[in-house]
Parts: C-alpha cells; sequence; structure tokens
C-alpha cells in the first residue's frame, strides 16, 4: 500500500509518473490531502505550512480569484483529485462539520460548470505559474538553517 499526499492534486500531479510501477506490483494507492494541506482552499494553509513562499503566493492568487468569482477552491481541489485515474480512494482531512458537508456534495454532485471554468483558469492560467509544485525537503532545509543559528 502506497499513501501519498499532496502528489495527485490541482497543484502536483507526479504521482502519475509513479503510477505503473505501483500497479504493476500490485500495489493499493491511496491519494490524501487533496487540498495541499490548505493551500488550495479559500481559508489559506495553517500558518506552520512547509511549502515555499513562491507556492504559497501563487496559491493565495487562486484563491482571491476563486473568492472573486464566488467559488470555493477546496471545492475544485477535491473534484480534481476524486476524477484522478489510479488510486484506490483518496483521503480527505476535515476539521468542521461544514466542511464535511461541502466535501460531501462535491462527492456526489461533482462541481458546476460555472466552477470547471474557474477550475481549468486555475489550474492553466494560475498554477502553470510554478516550476516546482511541492515542497519536498523544505523542512529538512529550514530545520538545518536552524541549527546553524
Amino acid at each position: 500500500m502506497v499513501l501519498c499526499y499532496t502528489r495527485l492534486s490541482l497543484l502536483d500531479q507526479t504521482l502519475s509518473q509513479y503510477m505503473p510501477v505501483f500497479k504493476a506490483k500490485n500495489l493499493g494507492i491511496v491519494n490524501a490531502a487533496a487540498h495541499c494541506m490548505g493551500l488550495l482552499s479559500n481559508a489559506g494553509p495553517p500558518e506552520w505550512h512547509p511549502a515555499s513562499q513562491v507556492i504559497k503566493d501563487v496559491c493565495a492568487e487562486a484563491r482571491e480569484y476563486c473568492k472573486k468569482n464566488g467559488v470555493e477552491l477546496g471545492k475544485l481541489a477535491l473534484d480534481y483529485s476524486l476524477h484522478q485515474d489510479g488510486p484506490h480512494t483518496n483521503l480527505v482531512g476535515m476539521n468542521s462539520p461544514d466542511l464535511v458537508k461541502l466535501n460531501l456534495d462535491v462527492y456526489r454532485n461533482g462541481i458546476t460548470d460555472k466552477e470547471k471554468q474557474v477550475c481549468s483558469h486555475v489550474k492553466n492560467n494560475i498554477l502553470s505559474k510554478l516550476k516546482r509544485t511541492h515542497w519536498e525537503g523544505e523542512e529538512l532545509a529550514h530545520y538545518r538553517e536552524s541549527l546553524k543559528a
């Protein structure tokens, strides 16, 4: 079994390149954190989020575009991940009953045509600005830097 978080999302699709290997080995795949630990939600990430400032800034731009268009970025993120080929299941963290309802609605009903248009714009015109879409190694680099102080 492989549990992978934030790597088959609207922000980062890295997991896709490993999917054939995992399938060939008959591994179950759990795609977790479609919202990229809050980056892809209108509420935004927690202060401690390990992503680089560049990633945070681009996701903030996506968030503001969604808000301006009356759309919840988290719905777009979840819908995108739910429609990716490969994972056997998706794992989604939620910290309120309202988020449970919102995510169940996306699971059951998908997103509207307007939300699909906003999603397309976010993916193709905003998130596509990023050359690096993950924060692998960021926490370790910060930790090593703190040891020097």
